[in-house]
C-alpha cells in the first residue's frame, strides 16, 4: 500500500511546471497518489495540517514533498500528526524558478557571467529577456506546453545548478533512470 504524497510548491510558477509534469504523466507520482489528487500551494504547517492531516488515512500515511527555494524554511510537523507522516523531502529552485526561462532562452552563460551578483532571475527575464509575466501561472504553462522542451530545460538546470540540492528534475521519471 502506497503513502499518499503531498506535493507542496512555492508558487504559480512551480505549480504550472509541476501541473504540466503531472499532466503528462512525467512525474514519479500520479495523479491517483496524490493528496486531493492535485499539486498544493504552500501553505503554513497549522493550515496544512488542519485541511489535510485531520483525516483517517487508515494504514496509509502522507509523504510530503515540498517545492520551494528556500534553504532554511522549516516544515515541521506537530507531534500529535508525525504518525501520520512518512517522510518530508524538499525540492530546490533555487535561486528562483525563473533560471528554467533564463536557460530555455540559451542565456545561461550571459546571465551567470555578467548580471547573476546584482539582478535575480526573475528581473532579468523582465529587464533583459523582455519577459513580464514570468510569475503567471497561464504564461508558464503556455511558455512550457512543449513537454520535451521543459525536461531539457529542467535538465539542463539540474547540469548547469552549483549544489547538490534536489531539485524539479529529481522528481521526473527520466531521472530516475539514469
Amino acid at each position: 500500500m502506497n503513502d499518499y504524497v503531498a506535493i507542496i510548491c512555492e508558487g504559480k510558477a512551480e505549480k504550472a511546471i509541476l501541473d504540466i509534469l503531472l499532466e503528462s504523466e512525467c512525474l514519479i507520482f500520479d495523479k491517483k497518489d496524490l493528496l486531493e489528487e492535485e499539486i498544493l500551494y504552500r501553505c503554513k504547517v497549522k493550515v496544512f495540517e488542519n485541511q489535510y492531516l485531520n483525516r483517517n488515512f487508515g494504514e496509509r500515511k502522507v509523504e510530503i514533498v515540498r517545492v520551494h527555494d528556500s534553504l532554511t524554511e522549516k516544515f515541521v510537523i506537530s507531534k500529535s500528526y508525525q504518525a501520520k507522516i512518512s517522510k518530508i523531502s524538499s525540492f530546490y529552485t533555487r535561486p528562483e524558478i525563473e533560471m528554467l526561462i533564463i536557460i530555455a532562452e540559451n542565456k545561461y552563460d550571459e546571465y551567470k557571467n555578467k548580471y547573476i551578483s546584482n539582478t535575480k532571475p526573475s528581473d532579468y527575464c523582465k529587464q533583459v529577456l523582455k519577459l513580464r509575466d514570468v510569475k503567471k501561472y497561464d504564461f508558464i504553462k503556455d511558455y512550457f506546453k512543449d513537454i520535451n522542451r521543459l525536461i531539457d530545460v529542467l535538465r539542463e538546470y539540474k547540469r548547469v545548478k552549483n549544489d547538490s540540492f534536489l531539485c524539479i528534475y529529481d522528481l521526473i521519471k527520466e531521472s530516475m533512470k539514469k
